[in-house]
């Protein structure tokens, strides 16, 4: 039987993680987008009230950070923008966004027979075009389950 020993002595045949802020430390760089695209807009957003809004649906994240209703011409822009603008800003960081470690530990699971999967409420696409470009994908074959679409 495959699989990694887990602190109990139970054998571990899956893993599920996280993408933000557990495999790749993408908060810095989302919330950085999330603050341009609202200044775009002309509204003033912190950083800290960016990183709020990451990982929740675009329109009411975009609302709340623009102050509008989520249906209001200017939230669909700013999610239209925002969208536009991620991989520029986002993806183009790369493998530079994994944290320390990541690689060499989902390697090692992989190389146990554990099977790994990346659960996030990124848009599936979003989600792979991601780990593609930090080179996850290809190299420990994980399986990614998005949502339909969150902010970040």
């Amino acid at each position: 039987m495959r699989g990694a020993r887990g602190a109990g002595g139970e054998t571990i045949r899956a893993a599920v993680f996280d993408l933000d802020g557990t495999l790749a430390n993408t908060l810095p760089a989302i919330s950085k987008l999330l603050v341009k695209v609202a200044s775009e807009q002309g509204c003033a957003v912190t950083p800290r009230q960016a990183a709020a809004a990451i990982g929740k649906p675009p329109g009411p994240a975009f609302g709340r950070l623009l102050g509008l209703p989520e249906e209001d011409g200017r939230v669909q822009a700013a999610i239209s923008r925002y969208r536009e603008l991620f991989s520029y800003e986002v993806l183009c960081q790369g493998p530079q966004l994994l944290f320390p470690g990541v690689t060499a530990g989902l390697s090692a699971l992989r190389a146990h027979g554990v099977e790994l999967a990346v659960a996030t409420s990124k848009t599936t696409r979003s989600a792979e075009a991601l780990l593609v470009l930090q080179s996850q994908l290809c190299v420990v074959e994980l399986e990614c389950v998005g949502a339909r679409g969150g902010v970040g």
